[in-house]
């Protein structure tokens, strides 16, 4: 079973009472909005694919997290070792679902952090790229918002905004699993050059064999 995992909350890290906290206190400090979850268990007894979406609300974080502790994983995301894992532990151990979270969870596969690993090893120096950057360069598409807009529409309170920061949440997620599925398929990531931050060379990333699944 591999998830495909992104969390929008409703506050944002530039927010003035949010930036003036150390990073583990914004955690705590950021309203959940939504987490939207692409499952795939492969194919079923009958070789029919067996895979879907759910999105969960604030209502629903007790399902969600067991969800992510009852799953074979590995956890795939897009900054989701630095933000959204630790962001859901945090709510998990506030609400009791959970005394000792990371032996809970499933292994992850953080697609930005593969990117800063491997750009270190092949250059000589960590390059962060945005999902929108690497989804352009691979895919020829980016994102359809961003994380301070959705955090927005989840505010609003409007059922239409609030579909809509779903919707964008959902987008997210299927660009990281069109993105690791281009890396299982054998394709490396493509990280563009940016001259402007002295990055000359156009970098390919490939999966580890650790981190190619079965």
């Amino acid at each position: 079973m591999t998830i495909y995992l992104d969390v929008e909350v409703m506050d944002w890290f530039q927010d003035l009472e949010i930036a003036k906290l150390p990073r583990w206190k914004q955690h705590a400090a950021l309203r959940f909005g939504l987490a939207t979850t692409y499952i795939d268990n492969g194919r079923d007894a009958q070789g029919q694919e067996d895979s879907g979406w759910s999105t969960w609300g604030s209502a629903d974080l007790a399902y969600l997290w067991r969800e992510l502790t009852t799953s074979t994983g590995p956890i795939i995301g897009w900054n989701s070792d630095e933000f959204d894992i630790p962001y859901l532990i945090v709510q998990a151990v506030r609400g009791s679902l959970t005394t000792n979270p990371w032996s809970e969870l499933p292994d992850s596969l953080d697609l930005m952090a593969l990117i800063r690993r491997e750009s270190k090893r092949l250059d000589g120096k960590e390059r962060w790229y945005k999902l929108d950057t690497i989804a352009y360069a691979n895919l020829g598409r980016g994102k359809i918002s961003h994380g301070d807009e959705a955090a927005a529409w989840l505010r609003s309170g409007d059922p239409e905004l609030i579909r809509k920061a779903a919707d964008y949440c959902r987008d997210d997620v299927q660009l990281v699993l069109d993105l690791h599925q281009k890396l299982l398929s054998g394709e490396p990531l493509i990280c563009p050059a940016r001259p402007e931050r002295r990055e000359y060379q156009e970098l390919r990333i490939s999966l580890p064999r650790k981190d190619i699944s079965e």
